[in-house]
Formats: structure tokens, sequence, C-alpha cells
């Protein structure tokens, strides 16, 4: 989430140059290094965020919401949570569990957004 003060605006992203950067660590050194040049010109030229909130759950309640769904479950999804949970959540303002009731959740992602507009509006 960031604003644009010029504009007056709030943005709520669902992806950040965090989930490029952690997909780029599961690919081929070619690959990865292509996509980590993107992030940084991203980073360079792009608002930064007043917030960032990495979404998480346990495996098998990730490995179930995909198979309910009827999608397979892709062989590199263990390598890229690892890479969510070790290297882009550190990077991150707060990770919110997605296993908790859905008003739940809903109900600490507003708190949390609002918490920062405070602080940048206030």
């Amino acid at each position: 989430m960031f604003t644009r003060a010029e504009e007056e605006t709030v943005v709520v992203a669902d992806r950040w140059v965090h989930s490029t950067e952690a997909i780029a660590m599961t690919l081929p050194e070619g690959m990865r290094n292509r996509l980590l040049t993107l992030t940084a010109l991203e980073r360079l030229s792009l608002p930064a965020p007043l917030l960032t909130v990495l979404l998480n759950a346990p495996d098998t309640v990730l490995d179930g919401r995909l198979t309910t769904r009827g999608e397979s479950l892709p062989p590199y999804r263990v390598q890229l949570r690892r890479v969510y949970r070790d290297s882009i959540a550190p990077m991150c303002d707060v990770t919110v569990s997605t296993a908790d009731p859905v008003d739940a959740v809903e109900r600490k992602l507003l708190r949390l957004a609002t918490e920062a507009l405070k602080g940048e509006l206030g």
C-alpha cells in the first residue's frame, strides 16, 4: 500500500516487488538475474510502500486451497514458499496468517492499513 501525495490517492496492490524477487530466487541464474535487474529498476521508479504484508498459512492449508480450486500442486511450491518465508518475510512489515477465519484476517488487514494511513496522513 502506498500513497501518491500529488494525487491524494491510496493504492493497494496485491503484489509488490518482493513477489518478483521470490520467483526470481527459484529460477536458474540467467533468468534470476534478469528478474532481479527488473526489481532493482522497479524499486528506483515506484513509490516506497507504506506497508507490506506477507500473507501466509501452513503448507497443508495452502495445498488444500489449491486442491479445492482444482489447481495442480506445482512442484516448485515448496521452494517458493521457503523463499517467501525465509527471505521475503523479513523485508515485509508484518506477516498475517490466512489460516485464521476470513473475518479475522480481514479485520487485521484493515487495522494495519488504517494505522499505516494514519501515520502517513496524520
